[in-house]
């Protein structure tokens, strides 16, 4: 642990020094002119009101939240918090917070994070978990950049006996990235170190598998364009983890982490790695990527971590027709079991199609096409099938199957003349998905699945009187095993914009009806909205949302009646008054002008202007349940407009020249990131539907499932009534928790897996288990923001909402066994 400290603390301390040596004679006294101090962002409050016969969750929920940018001269300092009671009424402990405040103070080149922030060095190492601390980017204008960290992952939770909770070690970690970036290559060293305080507990909670762990990751990241059109990357990191620090030392090491580190008997080593290239051959881009983790690979700087993969990606892009058809094409080929160490091996094929056709500027339409097929295969090695605890899994033509998997998605827009009366426009959709398990060539009864849903939208706009209509049409029919399910519905919606659009209001209903062989529901949600502008400073919103389901038949699901009640106020530091005066100071003098491209029109004007564009493009974006997309959007807003104003100071022409090309730089990625975050925002609903379709098909019911297997493991006593195979799970936990048995870890998720296929095969409706799924779907908002933005397949992302969506049912159901 020590030459992990000196490590680091050598390297932070030769490149500040490196950075302070060449930069510490630059003083640009441009950057005192103008207008000292500014203050811009926004600040929100937001409270919820939930009312419902049952308990889904806090009745009272209050959340204040605020992006406010502070600068003087070049010194800039944003300051992000957000504050609310949710969670603050647990009966059980986390190992985080919820409430969150960070200050990111920078000037010119220097910034620091400071609070509960989070960084990313690389997805190997360090990537995007919160930590209470401080951080450093140091970014001068020459090939050195240097990034470092230090802080409180996970705060000490002790077991206080709530099955609840989750209890944890204090986590302190710290790590810094070196990076030498040129205009056609960069490379980069990262480090990353994290250890479990041991002391910080009073008792070891080792019935609960929570074990003091410690970890050293290494990593390289390089990329080069040997060509304008062609670019090569890579990414290779190193993870030494120790289960428990705890064991006894030893002198072995492992991989190159492993000589800085002090290993264990517990430690296990680990690689990672990918490596890729990008080539555009005219308006073709094609591209591909090959991935290997390792089995068990983690890295203590992530939430989560895809391990014992290997994946082979190929892609091809090319516009059509003068760019009016635009296709993209992707294949891959996944397996696991990379140390043949599992009784079976999956192997997964992928092959996606994406077409976005303009015929026109009134009608798009886009269609996605996906096959897939994943064959699993048992270990030909007869000792892992000897020493594999269920006998029931023994059974090789069980295990040798194929799963096929087949969706489709078209989408297509219409828009009508639009006069200076009426705007209209027509959405249709059709989404089908089907997955069959096939064994020995034979798709049998009940192995089949498919979901077919057509929906088409309309809406009507009267631009004089500012009142607008919308309507829409929904049918879905479901097949999961032997069941089908229909679900038909609609939603009529009234919008009206009141003193000089000041005021805006929406009143919508949805009424739906599903029908199964073992049940009947109908959902009937009634919604109001309202906002209201004051002084381009002051926006009040209320929202209240009234939903009644009621379900009947051999099976029926429970009644639900809520209400749900928000009220929210935002303050825009930036208001009209404000404006006004800084646009009278700005006309005091005058401006340097420029030539920028912002939204695919170029801008030939002073900073003013532009500053005016930059500042309308960000307020394009609406993002929802996600306030750091927005805020990181506000940032990168106030960086350019603090280069704008560094523009205005400059008079040698050349070091004009400079600053505009930076300025361009900015903007164009300010530009890219705004178009992602409003076809994100347009596609996140549906990559979570395609999630939950697909929780839906892969998660079914399952024959390896034994009520003897446990009788006999376990001593159970239970009656001997034939049963389903629902009824006999239900039996089997019963007996489990009531007789106070402790079980094997793998047994306990054999039992939550099960719990999941029932569920889901309970609660067929998309609309149904997205519900359930809310929390969940608003956490992981961000994260597969982030993935989109880095243009990350759809099929990965849903793949990894599927997973958090799995892991999160299973993980809260799990806790009300006791494990051995």
């Amino acid at each position: 642990m020590n030459n992990v400290k000196n490590i680091f603390l050598i390297l932070a301390i030769v490149i500040s020094a490196g950075f302070v040596k060449t930069h510490a004679q630059t003083i640009d006294l441009g950057s005192f002119q103008g207008q000292p101090f500014k203050i811009g962002g926004g600040i929100a409050a937001n409270t919820t009101y939930f009312n419902s016969n049952r308990n889904a969750r806090e009745p009272f929920v209050y959340n204040f939240t605020g992006n406010v940018n502070l600068s003087l001269y070049s010194f800039s300092m944003p300051i992000s918090y957000n504050f609310t009671n949710l969670g603050g009424q647990l009966d059980y402990q986390i190992p985080f917070n919820f409430n969150r405040l960070s200050v990111s103070p920078k000037y010119k080149w220097i910034t620091a994070h400071l609070g509960d922030v989070s960084m990313t060095f690389s997805p190997y190492t360090l990537a995007g978990h919160q930590f209470s601390g401080v951080g450093v980017e140091l970014n001068p204008n020459s090939p050195l950049k240097f990034s470092a960290m230090y802080g409180r992952f996970l705060k000490a939770v002790e077991d206080d006996g709530n099955p609840n909770t989750l209890p944890a070690f204090k986590r302190i970690g710290y790590g810094s990235k070196l990076e030498y970036v040129k205009d056609n290559y960069k490379i980069g060293l990262i480090g990353f170190y994290a250890k479990d305080l041991i002391n910080s507990l009073q008792v070891v909670p080792d019935a609960k598998g929570i074990t003091p762990k410690e970890n050293l990751v290494i990593g390289i990241s390089a990329e080069a364009k040997l060509t304008p059109d062609f670019r090569l990357y890579t990414d290779i990191s190193n993870s030494s983890l120790t289960q428990d620090t705890r064991a006894e030392n030893t002198e072995e090491s492992q991989g190159i982490s492993g000589l800085f580190f002090n290993n264990k008997t517990s430690t296990q080593n680990f690689n990672a790695y990918k490596i890729g290239f990008d080539y555009k051959i005219q308006k073709t881009t094609l591209g591909s990527s090959f991935e290997r983790v390792d089995p068990n690979y983690q890295t203590l700087g992530a939430y989560f971590f895809a391990n014992d993969l290997q994946n082979i990606m190929v892609n091809v892009s090319r516009p059509f027709f003068s760019d009016k058809l635009m296709l993209q094409m992707n294949l891959g080929v996944q397996k696991d079991n990379l140390d043949n160490k599992k009784v079976t091996t999956t192997n997964r094929l992928v092959g996606t199609l994406n077409a976005s056709a303009r015929f026109s500027e009134k009608l798009i339409s886009n269609i996605s096409i996906t096959n897939q097929t994943t064959t699993t295969n048992a270990n030909p090695d007869q000792f892992t099938q000897i020493n594999q605890v269920n006998p029931e899994l023994n059974n090789v033509d069980q295990i040798n199957y194929r799963q096929l998997s087949r969706s489709a998605n078209l989408n297509t827009n219409y828009n009508f003349d639009a006069t200076t009366k009426n705007k209209k426009s027509i959405v249709v959709n059709y989404s089908f998905n089907q997955v069959a398990n096939e064994q020995g060539g034979i798709i049998r009864v009940g192995q089949l699945s498919s979901f077919h849903n057509v929906s088409t939208a309309y809406s009507h706009l009267l631009l004089q009187s500012k009142w607008g209509f919308n309507s829409s049409l929904n049918f879905t029919h479901s097949t999961i095993g032997v069941d089908q399910t229909s679900t038909y519905g609609t939603v009529l919606g009234v919008n009206k914009k009141f003193f000089k659009d000041k005021l805006i209001s929406q009143l919508s209903t949805a009424i739906n009806q599903s029908n199964s062989a073992n049940f009947t529901s109908q959902n009937l949600n009634f919604r109001f909205t309202t906002s209201y502008k004051l002084l381009d400073q002051h926006n009040f919103n209320f929202s209240a949302s009234q939903i009644f389901s009621q379900s009947s038949g051999t099976n029926p699901r429970p009644n639900i009646n809520e209400l749900t009640i928000t009220f929210g106020y935002n303050y825009n530091f930036g208001g009209k008054k404000k404006k006004e005066k800084e646009n009278q100071n700005a006309n005091l003098k005058e401006k340097n002008t420029l030539s920028v491209k912002i939204n695919n029109e170029t801008i030939e004007s002073d900073t003013n202007k532009v500053k005016k564009e930059v500042n309308a493009l960000v307020n394009r974006v609406t993002i929802t349940h996600s306030d750091s997309i927005k805020n990181d959007l506000e940032s990168d807003k106030n960086k350019i407009v603090l280069l704008l104003e560094e523009y205005d100071t400059i008079s040698d022409k050349k070091a004009l020249k400079t600053k505009e090309k930076v300025i361009k730089e900015e903007i164009k990625e300010l530009n890219e990131k705004v178009n992602a975050s409003i076809t994100f925002e347009q596609e996140y609903e549906s990559i979570v539907n395609h999630a939950i379709e697909q929780v839906l098909f892969n998660t079914r019911q399952t024959n390896l499932f034994s009520k003897n297997y446990f009788i006999q493991k376990y001593a159970l006593e239970l009656p001997n009534s034939s049963r389903s195979k629902e009824e006999q799970l239900k039996q089997v936990e019963e007996a489990i928790v009531t007789q106070n048995i402790a079980i094997d870890k793998k047994d306990a998720f054999a039992l939550s897996h099960l719990n999941l296929v029932f569920f889901l095969s309970n609660n067929d409706s998309v609309e149904t288990v997205k519900e359930k799924l809310q929390p969940i779907i608003s956490e992981e908002k961000e994260a597969v923001y982030k993935q989109w933005f880095a243009k990350e397949k759809e099929n990965k992302m849903v793949d990894q909402l599927e997973l958090k969506f799995v892991e999160g049912y299973i993980s809260n159901y799990i806790k009300k066994f006791q494990i051995r």
